[in-house]
């Protein structure tokens, strides 16, 4: 090979080597701009992951807030159920009580008129034993006593009529 011959070819080869070394220096800004970019994208994704957590832990919180809300409102609602059933149950047995002790009233009231009656029965009679005790009769005079004696025994029955009516 000659001297131009190998002059050109080492011109060739420090052209080719300035090309490498001008794409390996283009590459190396290039890489070093990937890295920085990379770099920045691991913070972001580190930020986000970070901000992703904290919002996954407050949905947490929130919903679990939300599940003892719904726990505890639905508790309060079988408690007034349970409270309503019990309402409607006491409110009918005083119902029921109500409607037992009218019963029983509306039984004295008739007894009571029952009695009355009776009384004024026993006032007539006794009325008329009078009158006929003042016309001085004798036999009258027995009469009178015999009502005195029904109009007591009446007396008593009411008197226990009443008593056992107050009692009840």
């Amino acid at each position: 090979m000659t001297s131009d011959e190998m002059q050109q070819t080492i011109q060739f080869i420090l052209s080719e080597q300035v090309k490498v070394t001008t794409g390996l220096e283009s590459l190396t800004g290039k890489v070093e701009s990937l890295t920085g970019n990379v770099s920045q994208m691991q913070q972001m994704m580190t930020t986000m992951a970070t901000l992703f957590d904290r919002e996954r832990k407050d949905l947490r919180e929130k919903l679990t807030m939300l599940t003892d809300a719904q726990i505890k409102a639905d508790e309060q609602a079988q408690d007034f159920r349970r409270e309503g059933r019990q309402f409607r149950a006491d409110v009918g047995q005083a119902m029921t009580m109500l409607e037992n002790s009218q019963d029983r009233l509306t039984a004295a009231m008739i007894e009571s008129e029952k009695r009355v009656q009776r009384m004024e029965e026993a006032i007539t009679r006794l009325t008329d034993s009078q009158r006929e005790m003042a016309s001085g009769n004798e036999a009258r005079d027995q009469a009178l006593a015999e009502m005195m004696r029904a109009l007591t025994k009446t007396s008593h029955r009411v008197d226990t009529i009443e008593e056992n009516g107050t009692k009840r």
